[in-house]
């Protein structure tokens, strides 16, 4: 049986090199033909792998090769242009702090005064010592006061405070474990002004469980991506993209997470984020957008799921 594989892995690497070819986006697009042969390639992967019918480099480089260009991604979970002028149909989408409003040309709005300027002690306690540079200090700082007003992560506000602190909306969605998110979003500030807006994808209603991404616009620019447990924020990965995202331009945002843990986060598609993570195996129940900081426009909002979670 193990000498019967060795001719179909010989036709597998031939058919990983036409993969190699072909740009992931293209090959999502071309056909279901292409994604059959990836489907072949990944049960033949498996089957080696379960013979130990390859040597230990070329298994891992198969396996290597199907996650790349495998499409897993096959579902429409939920999508959004707000194209009919408002969010309370088709999805329904529920305000549960701040305003929000449908502009024709910028999609969903919302305005929000950004919060004042740490203090002067606790931003430089911050940057000493800790091995971070000042622009996210300052962005940390930030965060806990707002966090300080919403109470958390990002759970069910307080009937009290519905209309202090971020604008949240939300959506319920059933979305699976992998997923692809596909945004577009503007954000119109002042030359310098920070603004700071967060994706968040919740596994329960109270929003203890489940990743936050966040993205901090001014005269530093940031992108972060945040684990929720208990309603406490982890940071999993953070990093500067390139372009100026406050511009007030539309730019492009890809979340993605395969089946196999690994994260993917493109803006404008440049890669900003790629790694593994598999803090979390069950599906996401709610998708929710925060504006904590700025003037934000979302003009549409796409996720695509696997068949099963």
């Amino acid at each position: 049986m193990r000498q019967a594989l060795i001719p179909m892995l010989a036709a597998s690497v031939l058919a990983a090199a036409a993969l190699a070819i072909q740009p992931p986006s293209a090959r999502a697009q071309s056909g279901p033909e292409l994604q059959e042969m990836v489907d072949e390639l990944r049960a033949l992967t498996e089957r080696s792998r379960e013979q130990r019918a390859a040597d230990r480099w070329l298994q891992q480089a198969l396996e290597d090769l199907v996650s790349k260009y495998d499409w897993p991604w096959r579902r429409e979970l939920l999508s959004d242009s707000f194209s009919d002028g408002n969010f309370t149909e088709s999805p329904p989408w529920s305000v549960l702090s701040g305003e929000f409003w449908v502009d024709r040309t910028l999609g969903l709005r919302s305005s929000v005064e950004p919060p004042p300027p740490a203090r002067t002690e606790e931003t430089r306690e911050r940057s000493s010592g800790s091995g971070k540079d000042l622009g996210r200090s300052l962005f940390d700082a930030l965060m806990d006061q707002a966090l300080e007003r919403d109470g958390g992560g990002a759970g069910e506000p307080d009937q009290a405070a519905e209309q202090e602190g971020p604008a949240r909306i939300r959506v319920a969605a059933e979305i699976t474990n992998a997923f692809s998110l596909d945004a577009t979003f503007s954000v119109h500030n002042a030359p310098g002004e920070a603004g700071h807006f967060e994706i968040a994808l919740l596994q329960g209603k109270r929003g203890e469980l489940g990743y936050v991404l966040a993205i901090q616009t001014g005269e530093t620019g940031l992108l972060d991506l945040y684990r929720l447990r208990r309603g406490r924020r982890e940071l999993v990965y953070g990093t500067r993209p390139s372009a100026n995202l406050g511009d007030g331009s539309a730019h492009r945002l890809v979340w993605r997470q395969a089946p196999d843990g690994r994260v993917q986060v493109l803006v404008d598609d440049e890669e900003l984020v790629n790694l593994r993570d598999r803090a979390f195996r069950d599906g996401y129940r709610f998708l929710e957008l925060i504006n904590r900081a700025g003037e934000l426009g979302v003009r549409s909002i796409r996720v695509l799921g696997t068949p099963s979670s």
